[in-house]
């Protein structure tokens, strides 16, 4: 009974066990939509430890975002790990389920876990984006070959602290 119980947790303990789905959030409650994005939901396709997976990052907005000019940051979970560069085209950005890829590569900061882009400014076809419009739901999606990394131990994303947790701002709000 030992032995199973050893083996069950070194199990957990190199992440063999995963949930079907782990959102990050910035826990914090939003009074003042005007300024602030609300609704951060950050979800990998995978929770395996050292697991490389896609990302879908969505929050609502109350301020409209330009396409080719208006900027989104995020801030990925502590423990997280980030290439030093990621091609834009396994980054995709817009309203809802319209995402378009990105027009120019995203800025990276790997010690903060950070990823700065751009909106959009073509569709595939050569026409022009859409401006995200105020009360919008924005989703960006990170494709599992941006090459973004679960952390190397099981339950070490995130945490109580703010600054541990995801976190999104963008050119028109904080």
């Amino acid at each position: 009974l030992l032995m199973a119980i050893a083996v069950v947790a070194t199990m957990f303990a190199l992440g063999m066990f995963s949930t079907s789905q782990v959102h990050a959030a910035d826990g914090v409650v939003n009074t003042d939509n005007a300024t602030t994005v609300h609704d951060v939901t950050m979800t990998p396709s995978s929770t395996s430890v050292n697991g490389a997976g896609s990302w879908n990052v969505t929050f609502g907005v109350s301020a409209a975002l330009v396409a080719g000019s208006a900027t989104i940051t995020i801030q990925f979970p502590s423990g997280v790990v980030l290439p030093e560069t990621m091609d834009k085209s396994r980054v995709s950005a817009g309203a809802g389920t319209l995402l378009y890829p990105l027009t120019s590569d995203p800025t990276i900061t790997t010690s903060t876990r950070t990823v700065i882009l751009t909106m959009p400014a073509t569709k595939p076809d050569g026409n022009a984006a859409p401006d995200t419009a105020v009360g919008d739901t924005v989703t960006v999606f990170f494709s599992q070959l941006a090459g973004i990394v679960n952390p190397a131990a099981s339950g070490a994303a995130g945490g109580t602290t703010a600054a541990n947790q995801g976190d999104v701002s963008t050119s028109a709000q904080a």
